[in-house]
C-alpha cells in the first residue's frame, strides 16, 4: 500500500511539474512542485528518488517546451537531460544536508547558481526560468529591479525549503519561531 501512495504522488508531482511553466503555466504549481520534489526525498531515502525527480525534469521539460522553443525533439531531449543534470543537483545537496535552517538558504542559493550556469550554456534556457511563470504577481516582480529575475527564483526554492524545514521540525515549536521571521 505505502509504494502505491508514492506511485500516486509521483504521478502528482510530475502533473503539477508538467503544468508549472511552458505550455500550461499555472504560477500557483511553480511553487509547489518543489515542495514536491523535497517531499519525496523525506518519504523515500533512497538514491532511486533522484532518478525519479531526474526523469520527471527530463520528461516535463519536453511536454512544457519543445513547442515553446520549436527546437528539434531530439535536440530537445539532449537539453533536458542536460538542464534536469544540473537541476538534480540542488536535491544532493538538500538530501545529504543535515537540514538545518542554513540549509534552506543553500538550497535556494544553488538552485538559483544551476539557473544561471544554464543560462550562461545555452542562453535561450534563461527564458524558461521558474520566475517568469510569476509575470502575472505584480508585487513580486517588484524584486526583479533588484535581484534580477533569480530573486524570484531564490524566494520560490527558498519557500519549499522553508515548507519542508518546518514540517520536518513541526515538532519544536520555539525552535521553529526563532527563524519563523526571517
Amino acid at each position: 500500500m505505502k509504494n502505491n501512495r508514492f506511485a500516486v504522488f509521483i504521478i502528482l508531482a510530475f502533473l503539477i511539474y508538467v503544468m508549472s511553466n511552458g505550455e500550461w503555466c499555472i504560477p500557483f504549481f511553480a511553487w509547489i512542485y518543489p515542495i514536491l520534489f523535497l517531499h519525496m526525498l523525506s518519504l523515500n531515502h533512497t538514491r532511486k528518488v533522484y532518478l525519479i525527480i531526474g526523469s520527471i525534469y527530463v520528461i516535463g521539460f519536453v511536454f512544457q517546451f519543445e513547442k515553446a522553443i520549436g527546437m528539434d525533439i531530439k535536440i530537445c531531449i539532449v537539453v533536458a537531460f542536460l538542464v534536469a543534470f544540473l537541476k538534480i543537483l540542488p536535491y544532493i545537496y538538500w538530501s545529504k544536508s543535515k537540514m538545518r535552517f542554513q540549509d534552506t538558504v543553500i538550497f535556494a542559493s544553488i538552485m538559483v547558481s544551476i539557473e544561471y550556469i544554464i543560462y550562461l550554456i545555452y542562453p535561450i534556457l534563461g527564458g524558461l526560468s521558474d520566475a517568469y511563470t510569476q509575470y502575472q504577481n505584480l508585487y513580486l516582480l517588484q524584486i526583479v529591479t533588484v535581484t534580477g529575475i533569480y530573486g524570484i527564483t531564490f524566494l520560490m526554492y527558498w519557500t519549499a525549503a522553508m515548507v519542508i524545514w518546518i514540517w520536518n521540525n513541526k515538532s519544536r515549536k520555539e525552535y521553529i519561531r526563532k527563524y519563523i521571521i526571517v
